[in-house]
């Protein structure tokens, strides 16, 4: 599931200028064996009232996973700022999208944000049990043989930075996560297996 940009009924943090005076970001880590690949979120955000909802339990953060080439598509529900979720190896195959949200769990009326967009100025809004309060980006695995690679991505609200690094001390490869030219760079480098032009 891809969220794009798009409008919501209501301020979304993360989404477009809807809420430019918070953040919301996510760092991802995962790791595979032959039996599972692990996926860790360590989440932020810096408003509030948000947080409040979160630490009430009238909102959940959620990661959600997606393989388009095995119709793999599950929601994780979590409250803690750090969560890890295991899946098992073969429901995975090459590209996996990734996405870190915040939703309602139960309905709140009269919903403000502050810091939001100043068209939202003066408007409430009530919103309805599982709609999308905050948003990171997508991100985009790239292919994923068991135990054979290993990923780590920072998700932020505005920014297309991606971190990678390689964890194991295996030598298993780096997944590539982040920007088409980078993961071009990166499909060279290992079809080539030359590292002097890489």
């Amino acid at each position: 599931m891809r969220l794009s940009s798009r409008s919501y009924p209501h301020p979304v943090l993360g989404n477009r200028d809807d809420v430019p005076g918070a953040a919301f970001q996510a760092a991802l880590d995962m790791t595979a064996d032959k039996q599972s690949v692990y996926i860790s979120v360590d989440v932020a955000c810096s408003c509030s009232v948000l947080n409040s909802y979160l630490a009430s339990g009238d909102a959940e953060f959620v990661l959600h996973v997606e393989c388009s080439n095995t119709l793999f598509r599950r929601a994780y529900p979590f409250r803690e700022v750090q969560h890890r979720i295991s899946i098992p190896a073969d429901s995975l195959n090459d590209a996996v999208e990734v996405n870190v949200m915040t939703r309602a769990f139960n309905g709140i009326p009269a919903y403000k944000i502050p810091g939001a967009h100043p068209d939202y100025d003066g408007i409430s809004f009530d919103i309805r049990r599982s709609d999308i309060l905050a948003v990171a980006a997508v991100r985009r695995s790239g292919r994923i043989p068991p135990g054979a690679q290993v990923f780590s991505a920072a998700l932020f609200s505005r920014s297309a930075v991606t971190h990678i690094r390689p964890e194991s001390k295996h030598g298993e490869k780096a997944v590539v996560v982040g920007r088409p030219q980078g993961a071009l760079r990166a499909l060279r480098c290992e079809k080539s297996g030359d590292e002097k032009t890489c």
